[in-house]
């Protein structure tokens, strides 16, 4: 038997500017199946329903994804912003580099976030190289806009330690 109920009780909002508020909402399994008032969603819903109970609290539509990345988001709002569709190309992430190069002593990092090689015009990652010819005297690092991937300058690798020899 699939699980059927209805909300009800409470502050039910619905995000649609034709009717943005509703006195019940009728779910069967995982899928709404009415919205209205009391009557017209029960003749909705198969007999036997359940009804939760809102005892006047809030109630709207949302997709709840618990994985989400707030605190790591938090502390990026400081980079060069690398993502499309506000930067289109390597040229553009590297002038953003560039003019963050300027506003730094040389040796301050510089961070970058968000580029989409998928979505750049040149169609591929930024390179060391590119990196380079925006702030050679700053380390940079530019962090794909998926989060599994980055791209660092020359002078990064060399804080780093990293050499061709580096497994």
């Amino acid at each position: 038997m699939v699980d059927a109920f209805m909300i009800t009780n409470g502050t039910i909002l619905t995000m649609d500017p034709a009717q943005p508020e509703v006195e019940a909402v009728g779910v069967i399994g995982e899928r709404i199946v009415a919205t209205g008032d009391r009557d017209a969603v029960a003749g909705a819903l198969p007999r036997g329903y359940r009804t939760l109970d809102l005892a006047g609290r809030t109630c709207l539509p949302g997709f709840n994804e618990a994985h989400n990345h707030m605190i790591s988001f938090g502390l990026t709002l400081g980079h060069v912003p690398c993502g499309y569709p506000a930067v289109r190309s390597i040229e553009e992430i590297k002038r953003g580099v560039a003019e963050r190069a300027r506003q730094l002593p040389p040796g301050s990092w510089i961070q970058g976030r968000g580029y989409d090689d998928n979505k750049l015009e040149e169609r591929r990652h930024p390179t060391r190289w590119d990196l380079d010819e925006a702030a050679p005297e700053h380390p940079v690092v530019i962090v794909n806009g998926s989060g599994h991937m980055c791209v660092v300058n020359s002078l990064a690798l060399q804080l780093a330690g990293i050499t061709r020899e580096t497994p």
